[in-house]
């Protein structure tokens, strides 16, 4: 790595190819290629317009993991759902013996996240709900691309989500796949201050990958000192970045501009990509890291490599210091 350049942890994007994009690809792969699949503005916005298509009893209770993001759980609350938490282990698995202990007659559905791309038992989990009349969601946000053997993830469950733009660089960018076809015709463009700020991001940490990391930080500077001595601003309507729900995103759509940033994209070497990326990464970190996911199963597309620590705000700190962008979950 060349000095001032960063290694990011999220996607990054090569401004030439904004300019010439090529080729449908992705069209042709899951869950893109699905037909009751549909773009949304973002992840959370998937299970916000999805809980609708489950015929769920207003007011029963979902079941969740207690290891989570947070901004799921809101969206579920605003939805009109209960939650009651049970146990993910260790490695981050479902432990469905837990789950067996908290269910009652007000449960509706089974939440199922798969972490960072890596599968959770979904054969065993399809049938327990089966089993007990539940709906099961599948949480595909950190899973884009990932399989658990052939089975991709999101085509097991009742309904399934994807937070696009945390694998693919594009501004926001969510896809809900549902049992049945739910049209979102009626809902209003985003905001196109908001899509401005979201590419300029994606853009500012491709170019922090590069050796015009320390122009950008320059730039960066100027901005920040203009918004403090002028009245100069850029004003997000929507902010994907705020880690919560906001009743106003329901009524937003998919940008144009995000459509457009998907063209090009190759499914096959994003995923061969990220398994070298991640298998370079464990190979190293394993002896001396706890690592939740230590191997590499087939299919599997790796969002991040996970690591279990004790002080993360401390190591996230140490890591920056030494151009490493990382994420707390």
């Amino acid at each position: 790595m060349k000095l001032g350049m960063e290694i990011p942890a999220f996607p990054t994007v090569s401004p030439m190819r904004l300019l010439a994009p090529g080729g449908r690809k992705l069209k042709r792969w899951f869950p893109f290629a699905e037909k009751n699949g549909q773009l949304t503005f973002l992840g959370r916005t998937a299970i916000y317009h999805g809980l609708q298509t489950l015929d769920l009893a207003r007011g029963s209770t979902v079941l969740v993991p207690a290891y989570h993001e947070g901004v799921e759980i809101d969206t579920l609350l605003a939805s009109g759902y209960h939650l009651r938490y049970f146990r993910v282990s260790k490695n981050l698995g479902v432990d469905l013996a837990d789950v067996t202990k908290r269910l009652d007659s007000s449960m509706s559905a089974l939440y199922v996240i798969h972490y960072f791309g890596f599968p959770q038992p979904i054969d065993d989990i399809r049938a327990f709900c089966d089993r007990h009349g539940l709906k099961m969601i599948e949480d595909c946000a950190l899973a884009l691309f990932s399989r658990d053997r052939a089975t991709w993830l999101g085509s097991v469950g009742d309904m399934a989500i994807f937070s696009v733009h945390k694998t693919l660089p594009v501004a926001n960018l969510g896809f809900l796949l549902t049992r049945t076809a739910t049209p979102l015709h009626h809902l209003r463009p985003v905001p196109v201050t908001t899509t401005f700020v979201q590419t300029v991001d994606v853009l500012r940490r491709s170019v922090r990958a590069t050796p015009m990391a320390p122009v950008e930080r320059a730039a960066m500077a100027m901005r920040r000192l203009l918004t403090r001595t002028t009245s100069l601003d850029v004003v997000q309507d929507v902010n994907p970045e705020e880690g919560q729900w906001a009743s106003r995103m329901a009524e937003i759509g998919v940008s144009r501009w995000s459509r457009y940033m998907l063209h090009g994209t190759d499914p096959e070497k994003i995923i061969s990509r990220r398994r070298r990326n991640y298998r370079h990464l464990a190979t190293r970190l394993n002896d001396r890291l706890q690592l939740p996911f230590p191997s590499l199963p087939d299919g599997v597309c790796p969002l991040f490599l996970p690591l279990l620590v004790e002080n993360k705000l401390e190591v996230q700190r140490r890591l920056a210091e030494r151009g490493v962008m990382c994420v707390s979950f």
